[in-house]
């Protein structure tokens, strides 16, 4: 699997990656991969290729709120102009343009002109590399997520309401000054909704998981979740001249130059995965009310391993182990490659329990080397390791956040993470959620 990073999110100076390979039990390390679904993506040229969408302003603007998701990866960090990656133009006082980048640098740039009115705002991109994004509007509210992050959240005084019912032609990959945009695309969402923050974090992980394949591969059919889905170009065509729209809403669009490049075919390139959370790190994926998809789980005795719904730290879901009895063990387990040599990471738990003075206990470790992350960041060596590697966080009755920035690593080879109980811990409830392995920059 491997996928997807955008660099710098500006949060504590850790790249938002993970660096899971791929495959449950971690034999696989794929590192190399096509685009979206089937390996496809679109690879737009930078210089004639564009799809025309068409109008559907009057399906996607309602009431002035709408919401576009998607995957781009930009081949260019500074342009020779301002190439559009999706927009809208009416006339020279009313248009809508999302660009990547723009003249004056690495920029994921947002703007529009309605009615005299100007708003914009842009973002900065650090490398070339894929990278989710969802932009929402939401009466003049503007936010945008990159990577399921909320990087901009501000007030904007045009107001999309204004253009409700008023045609409007939607390009992707081309402005109407003719820039172009260079670079590669799928998986595009519309919604004539503003999405929350639990829809985004959805969409963004169902997306991630599917294309990824981390997780279950499962029905990705997002306009049975959300009613308010105006179209779905999965953008994994390999010919013709249609983007087809994967909703029943028919807004199928154009694909203007479209050669056997465009398509992807042969788009094969390295991806870094993507992903802040080591595989299901969210607690987001359960194959039943008590089987946590992906991880490993172990139980001795009575105890019993749960999905948590009301008690969250993050997302949907968290996971709960209900401990009873005496000397009763519930652990999770989760193996897999890494592509983490000569670098540093720091690990991440959000944890609790429903009563006060208790501890959990856990071990990161390099398999091949038997080097046990330890709490100052250093790798123990043993392979004996007993208690004397695993650590041991204080958890209280709300969630705390464990965190450890190690030395460097020395290998790309199977990483382990191990979760468990500790001693005096029965007939309790250990809360567990947002697991994140970040690379260190």
């Amino acid at each position: 699997m491997g996928d997807i990073n955008i660099g710098r999110n500006s949060i504590d100076g850790f790249i938002q990656t993970g660096i899971f390979g791929s495959g449950y039990n971690g034999n696989k390390s794929l590192n190399i991969r096509k685009g979206g679904l089937d390996g496809r993506c679109y690879n737009f040229n930078g210089t004639n290729q564009y799809v025309d969408i068409g109008d559907f302003s009057t399906n996607i603007v309602a009431d002035g709120k709408f919401s576009i998701s998607g995957w781009i990866a930009t081949d260019i960090l500074i342009a020779s102009n301002n190439p559009q990656m999706i927009g809208f133009y009416i006339d020279g006082n009313n248009y809508f343009r999302i660009r990547l980048p723009i003249s004056t640098g690495s920029k994921f740039d947002i703007i529009s002109y309605i009615n005299g009115n100007y708003g914009g705002f842009n973002y900065t991109i650090s490398n070339t590399n894929f990278f989710h994004f969802v932009f929402i509007a939401n009466g003049t509210t503007w936010k945008l997520y990159i990577n399921n992050v909320e990087v901009y959240n501000n007030i904007h005084k045009p107001d999309f309401a204004t253009l409700v019912g008023i045609p409007s032609n939607w390009n992707i990959g081309q402005s109407i000054y003719s820039e172009y945009f260079n670079g590669k695309m799928f998986d595009f969402k519309f919604f004539n909704k503003a999405l929350t923050a639990s829809e985004v974090s959805e969409i963004y992980n169902r997306s991630y998981n599917h294309y990824s394949g981390s997780g279950t591969t499962e029905n990705f059919d997002l306009s049975l979740l959300y009613k308010n889905t105006t179209a779905w170009y999965k953008m994994n065509e390999s010919s013709g001249t249609t983007m087809l729209d994967s909703t029943s809403n028919g807004n199928d669009g154009t694909i203007i130059n479209g050669n056997n490049d465009f398509f992807g075919s042969q788009s094969i390139y390295k991806f870094e995965y993507m992903g802040n959370i080591l595989s299901n790190g969210g607690m987001g994926y359960w194959l039943s009310a008590t089987n946590l998809d992906v991880w490993t789980e172990s139980i001795a005795g009575t105890s019993t391993i749960n999905q948590e719904s009301s008690d969250v730290y993050t997302g949907k879901n968290s996971c709960r182990f209900d401990i009873d009895g005496s000397n009763n063990i519930v652990s999770i387990y989760q193996e897999r490659k890494l592509n983490i040599s000569g670098k540093k990471i720091k690990l991440t738990i959000s944890h609790k329990f429903n009563t006060s003075g208790k501890q959990f206990q856990f071990y990161f470790i390099d398999v091949s080397n038997y080097k046990y992350l330890q709490s100052d960041g250093s790798w123990k060596t043993t392979t004996d390791p007993g208690f004397s590697a695993y650590l041991r966080p204080n958890s209280d009755t709300y969630f705390k956040i464990f965190e450890v920035v190690s030395d460097v690593c020395l290998s790309n080879n199977k990483y382990a993470m191990f979760i468990s109980n500790y001693s005096g811990n029965n007939s309790t409830s250990l809360y567990l959620d947002n697991i994140k392995i970040q690379e260190k920059v």
